[in-house]
């Protein structure tokens, strides 16, 4: 039987990024060497060292051969439930959703909690009947429990909004959940309950943000900050959840956020409502003054621009995120597109990126020490529109009603949320003939909302970002389209039409629509 454990520490020898979490678990399991060596099947080897590589997202892929053996040692004990759930995981990081998919089937029988994991599987796989069954039983049952709760304890009924935590420390979270959410409730497709948001300080990613949602939404949800309110909630209201991702549309189906979101933001603008948030004039204040002392005229516009990199989330090792970060360089030519029209580009981001080279028109607010959460916000809200990727910026542009240019947006099937929004997306080649895929096979299940690096590698699948010219092309569009003046000819339609109608699922319209100078640069997209 193969030494697994031996090619795994050869794998690292070879490997070694300095990555923190494989840095950590080396020393983890050097002791079981010896052992694992005189008997590469034992039970107990196998899982404890599956286990510790699945428990880090960096080493995850690597546990697959380690919980195998595990798996298939098929011991009846509580571990098996722990097993079973970090082999899923396993299968969804390398891309494999099939195999996931039989795993969840056994483990939530163990697990029931992994139910939700199952439904998201069968989403993934374009089973939407199955999907559908399964997200509405897990929606009546939150709603049940939480419903005899309070009947139990004489009390109104409440549901914490979960995952709370996640909502709270991550920028586009805070956004883009809360937002859903309200509108999702004010369009009527969840139940008139209190909902309570627990957002200790140390969670808390952009305070300004927070107090946004408390002071212009609070008849829609309830923000907790004082840490004993935070402490009742939490043992009032322990199992007591409604989840900020899946919800039931007006037909009756229900979905996780990849096919619900862009659904309720379609019913949203249908129905004539524009964005939730409305940005203060003290801190466009604050804003304008800032950009004031750098140079910046008072009477000036500007775009935002994020490009996503590793640095912020630490990625490393074995990422699962990798083919969502970008190159700063390939945005140059767009950046000088905007400063020719007139326009003053300011980047976002964290000090860990690469800085942009100097340009008398390009704030670099990425790598300043003079920040703050208004001014995080106010490049996002008051920007005439925001260049992003599939990132926490786009999303909070569009909860003030900033327009975006979704740029080298990925993974497949996922753009900007408003109809105001365009987007160009990620290509995808096969390596083998270089054949370039049309968008019905770039989100033909499971390639829809699948991200992770292996399963492109292993399904002899490249990747191609947006060229420099794709970009500057779409930024001088959006441009236009800001100013009124981009005209768009009856084959523009005709090739949107097309797309929509190739890319789109099951009577889930998108709001946002492919930049025609994008659809015309790859006419293979639409080719069919």
């Amino acid at each position: 039987m193969a030494n697994h454990l031996d090619e795994l520490l050869r794998y690292f020898a070879l490997h070694d990024d300095g990555s923190p979490a494989v840095r950590k678990i080396i020393p983890s399991i050097l002791p079981f060497k010896s052992d694992y060596a005189a008997d590469p099947s034992a039970y107990e080897l196998n899982k404890r060292i599956g286990l510790l590589l699945a428990n880090e997202q960096s080493t995850m892929i690597l546990a697959a051969p380690f919980l195998i053996n595990a798996v298939n040692a098929n011991r009846d004990e509580p571990a098996r439930r722990d097993v079973l759930s970090a082999m899923a995981k396993v299968f969804e990081a390398q891309g494999d959703l099939e195999r996931e998919n039989l795993v969840l089937q056994e483990a939530v029988n163990l697990a029931p909690a992994l139910y939700r994991d199952l439904a998201l599987s069968w989403q993934r796989l374009g089973k939407l009947d199955k999907a559908s069954r399964y997200f509405n039983a897990i929606i009546a049952h939150l709603e049940s429990v939480a419903r005899n709760n309070a009947k139990s304890r004489g009390e109104e009924m409440a549901q914490i909004i979960w995952p709370d935590r996640v909502i709270c420390t991550r920028y586009g979270e805070l956004s883009r959940k809360v937002d859903l959410f309200i509108k999702a409730r004010r369009l009527g497709l969840t139940s008139n309950t209190k909902v309570i948001l627990p957002a200790p300080d140390d969670w808390v990613c952009n305070k300004a943000l927070l107090a946004y949602w408390q002071d212009q939404h609070a008849d829609s949800i309830t923000i907790l900050t004082d840490p004993k309110e935070i402490a009742d909630a939490h043992a009032r209201y322990e199992s007591s959840e409604i989840l900020a991702d899946i919800f039931r549309l007006p037909d009756g189906r229900a979905f996780d956020h990849f096919l619900s979101y862009p659904a309720i933001w379609a019913l949203w603008e249908e129905a004539g409502h524009g964005s939730l948030l409305s940005f203060r004039d003290d801190h466009d204040q604050i804003g304008r003054q800032w950009l004031e002392a750098r140079g910046v005229p008072d009477d000036a516009w500007f775009v935002g621009l994020h490009v996503r990199e590793s640095g912020y989330h630490q990625d490393g090792g074995v990422n699962f995120n990798d083919l969502r970060n970008d190159r700063i360089f390939d945005y140059l030519p767009a950046v000088q597109a905007i400063s020719e029209a007139g326009g003053w580009i300011v980047r976002i981001g964290d000090p860990s990126m690469t800085p942009m080279p100097a340009h008398p028109r390009v704030i670099d607010y990425a790598v300043e020490t003079d920040r703050c959460p208004e001014l995080d916000l106010f490049f996002c809200a008051s920007a005439l529109f925001m260049i992003a990727a599939t990132s926490g910026p786009a999303e909070v542009s569009n909860v003030f009603g900033t327009p975006v240019l979704g740029a080298n947006f990925f993974p497949f099937g996922n753009s900007p949320n408003s109809r105001n929004d365009l987007y160009l997306h990620k290509l995808c080649q096969r390596r083998a003939d270089g054949h370039l895929l049309d968008i019905a096979e770039m989100v033909a299940p499971p390639r829809r909302n699948m991200q992770t690096p292996q399963y492109f590698a292993e399904a002899g699948l490249e990747v191609i970002p947006n060229t420099a010219d794709d970009l500057r092309e779409a930024t001088i569009e959006m441009l236009a389209r800001q100013q009124g003046t981009f005209q768009c000819t009856p084959t523009d339609e005709v090739a949107l039409e097309r797309y929509r109608t190739m890319s789109e699922v099951d009577g889930i319209g998108i709001p946002a629509r492919p930049a025609a100078s994008f659809l015309r640069r790859h006419p293979h997209l639409i080719r069919g």
